[in-house]
């Protein structure tokens, strides 16, 4: 079993239409052409003398080009990968133009065989995504963040009671951890967004998450 530790920044955002996500599709030969499963946080590897946090703050740095936004760090807990690799993401209420981001690259032996080393995105293109849309995009064990960003949305905004004042709101920093309890009926799964209010107006427009696949470069799975 893997002992690799990662840690990411999810930013959230309010739209027209409710919450957007920030996403990467990976770069590299294995990811190009793909679109379901090949997009991640961003995020990164990080070794015991660094902590989570910091190594999430420079990843999102590296990997996008541009720095962390201004805002209030939500945790959002860590969950275990299929290859072993646990992983730790925070969110934070943000806007950030995705057209701006320069993208950090690695090096890789391409064809495999050939002898030739070449250079790569991290990230080959970034977008602002609904969480529903999100979802099937995301690499499969990623998922479950966007299940406890919905959760924390919904714990953080409490309705007023008939005639009185606003209930009682939860911590903005309280942490999700643990399994991820259902939201809403089974098989609504991340639908459950569309039932928040949007959180504010922010920033300029930006990308969208495409409605398809695209080309690309592609790392190996499990990076």
């Amino acid at each position: 079993m893997s002992g690799k530790r990662s840690a990411g920044l999810l930013l959230f955002r309010s739209s027209r239409t409710g919450v957007e996500v920030l996403i990467g599709h990976m770069g590299g030969p294995f990811w190009s052409g793909r679109d379901t499963g090949a997009w991640s946080i961003p995020k990164g590897e990080y070794e015991p003398d660094e902590t989570p946090e910091a190594a999430a703050r420079r990843e999102f740095t590296e990997e996008l080009g541009l720095p962390v936004p201004d805002g209030e760090l939500v945790p959002l807990g860590e969950s275990r990968q299929a290859s072993g690799k646990i992983v730790t993401v925070w969110a934070i209420e943000a806007d950030l133009d995705p057209a701006l981001a320069v993208f950090g690259t690695f090096t890789m032996e391409w064809p495999r065989g050939s002898g030739v080393r070449r250079e790569f995105p991290e990230i080959d293109r970034a977008a602002w995504c609904t969480p529903e849309s999100a979802h099937d995009r995301l690499v499969t064990g990623q998922r479950v963040f966007l299940d406890r960003l919905a959760q924390f949305l919904r714990d953080s905004r409490s309705p007023s009671p008939p005639g009185g004042s606003p209930g009682p709101r939860s911590p903005r920093r309280r942490p999700v951890q643990g399994a991820v309890r259902p939201l809403g009926p089974a098989g609504q799964g991340i639908s459950a967004y569309a039932s928040l209010p949007p959180i504010r107006t922010a920033g300029r427009p930006c990308r969208r998450c495409p409605s398809g696949a695209s080309g690309g470069a592609g790392r190996p799975p499990g990076a």
